[in-house]
């Protein structure tokens, strides 16, 4: 007897309407840089073992029922590039990396599940890219698959019979079996219930250089990634009385407000704080994660004291449990809602404004990829990808704010992408005045603010 479709959960499908149907693909990429010759035959090993492994799956997409994931090992593309990434004309790792992914594009329909590639530079040292669609797997998916990958043990997904038309009716009728249980349940959680005022917000303004786009000023998503030693960074948490997670979202919060992304102004403030809820490792699934949200007040005083910073993180994390929130419940009635309805329905439904997704200490032997003589000056950059030919904001378009945080070895890696201004002015008098301020240097100034000694890395 064969196993049945592997059928998306309903986490798995939001990433896929993102991708499939609003236009906006979420693409997760790693990218490392270990202080080690080039090992061609290394790297290219673990391409082929992660072709064998859980991130090998291609989609489904029938007319009736959830879609499914079916086994495929030619899902993912591996490059094993024996000329230094120099050669093609790049100065760092991201540029290398988005040229590759321009003519190895990543969709979890149309194109690859899944990039992995490697390279050697002229410095002696070796650069790594690993692109995933996030429909695919997230980062407890991508890391166990590493893990596996390494260990010469990969775990695919199993193989599936083939599927017919009586299969996905059949499943059809679950899914709206399942939509009706969710939709009594979101009633009976919000009947009655107003939307909750933020009395705490207040209209004073703080005292943050905000950078509000001026009438006329496109803006695109650009990323920057910045290296900080991680003793610094956890002796200066400690000081003001925090931990590096809470020095990490405060950072994130003070860059938004100084980008305009969030308002300067006393109060609680939103900040999503994604949480990873995989708790066996042989897990197949995709998407196995839950969405926090901290509301905390951030003001200049986090500089001293970061007590209420952890406080509303612990009050966060605190409210996640086994239960089905309102978020997952309308994850379970959007499964049910054909495309055609998607994009009416979605309007206003808009993602985090600010995104802080800290992934703490990475396991060294996936921090260097399994040359463990490099563990300690590794480096490892977690982010999505920056929008590929999307429209340019306005001066009314709301940006949003995103922040990824990997410690490996004896530093910390601080990826951000957000919007800048295409043409970012220089002067910074007239950069304040007009809104246009470039990405790196709002994340520079507030590093410097916290007095943390920061590294560009790209």
């Amino acid at each position: 007897m064969t196993a049945a479709p592997m059928r998306l959960n309903r986490n798995d499908n939001i990433f896929v309407v993102m991708d499939q149907v609003l236009g906006t693909p979420v693409t997760s990429m790693y990218q490392w840089e270990i202080d080690v010759s080039f090992d061609a035959t290394h790297f290219a090993s673990i391409g082929s073992q992660l072709q064998l492994g859980r991130l090998s799956r291609t989609l489904v997409r029938p007319r009736m029922g959830r879609d499914y994931w079916v086994r495929d090992a030619s899902s993912g593309r591996v490059i094993i590039q024996d000329a230094p990434m120099e050669d093609g004309g790049f100065s760092n790792i991201n540029d290398w990396s988005q040229a590759l992914l321009a003519h190895n594009p990543v969709d979890a329909g149309e194109g690859y599940s899944w990039v992995f590639a490697a390279a050697p530079t002229r410095a002696g040292q070796t650069v790594v890219l690993l692109a995933c669609s996030h429909a695919v797997a997230d980062g407890t998916a991508i890391f166990a698959a590493l893990a596996e990958a390494l260990e010469g043990a990969p775990v695919a997904l199993p193989k599936s019979s083939p599927v017919f038309a009586l299969d996905n009716f059949r499943d059809q009728c679950v899914l709206l079996k399942q939509a009706a249980v969710a939709g009594k349940k979101l009633w009976q959680i919000t009947r009655g219930k107003a939307p909750a005022a933020d009395k705490g917000v207040q209209g004073d303004p703080l005292e943050v250089e905000v950078s509000k786009p001026a009438a006329g000023v496109k803006r695109r998503v650009v990323a920057a990634t910045f290296v900080v030693p991680v003793e610094d960074f956890a002796a200066r948490a400690k000081e003001a009385q925090g931990t590096p997670n809470s020095l990490f979202v405060a950072l994130v919060a003070r860059v938004a407000q100084k980008l305009g992304t969030l308002p300067a102004t006393q109060g609680p403030h939103p900040i999503a704080v994604p949480m990873g809820m995989r708790k066996d490792p042989q897990d197949l699934q995709a998407n196995v994660a839950q969405g926090a949200t901290v509301r905390t007040n951030i003001s200049a005083d986090v500089y001293a004291d970061l007590c209420g910073v952890r406080a509303a993180l612990k009050q966060a994390y605190g409210q996640l449990s086994e239960a089905e929130g309102p978020a997952d419940l309308t994850f379970e009635l959007a499964q049910a809602v054909p495309d055609f309805l998607v994009k009416p329905l979605s309007k206003g439904n808009n993602p985090p404004t600010v995104l802080a997704s800290n992934l703490g200490a990475i396991d060294p032997e996936i921090a260097c990829l399994g040359l463990s003589e490099s563990a300690k000056s590794s480096r490892l950059a977690a982010r999505t990808t920056e929008p590929v030919n999307a429209d340019l904001l306005d001066e009314t378009t709301q940006g949003s704010t995103n922040a990824w945080a990997t410690a490996t070895g004896d530093s910390i890696a601080l990826c951000f992408v957000a919007p800048e201004p295409v043409e970012p002015v220089t002067d910074d008098a007239v950069a304040r005045q007009a809104g246009q301020y470039c990405l790196a240097e709002v994340i520079a100034a507030e590093l410097s603010a916290w007095g943390l000694p920061a590294e560009r890395w790209y």
